[in-house]
């Protein structure tokens, strides 16, 4: 039974750290496309309006460029948003240490 219960714990110990590896990657790759699929819906939405495709994307990549200068002098911002993905590192390695004590309470 002791084997047992050190895969069940080995097992939620794997699930744990492949669960929070997903949200920091989804995280921080949320971070790194949403911009572009920002500058993608600008280039519909003006070419919908009638600029054509070519000064559409110039100009919507223009724009994302910019918005994304505003945000980097937003100092507080651009660290609240690093911090909160770290948080979610530190979170899953937390959580992980956790695990090792009980596995650890389990082989007793």
């Amino acid at each position: 039974m002791e084997y047992a219960n050190m895969a069940l714990v080995r097992l939620f110990q794997f699930v744990t750290v492949v669960l929070f590896t997903f949200l920091v990657l989804l995280y921080f790759g949320l971070l790194v496309f949403l911009p572009f699929d920002t500058a993608m819906l600008l280039v519909g939405i003006l070419s919908g309006v009638g600029i054509p495709e070519i000064a559409s994307t110039i100009l919507a990549f223009a724009l994302m460029a910019y918005l994304g200068f505003l945000l980097c002098k937003m100092r507080a911002l651009c660290e609240m948003v690093l911090s909160i993905g770290i948080e979610i590192a530190l979170m899953g390695h937390a959580q992980f240490l956790r695990f090792g004590d009980m596995l650890e309470s389990v082989k007793k």
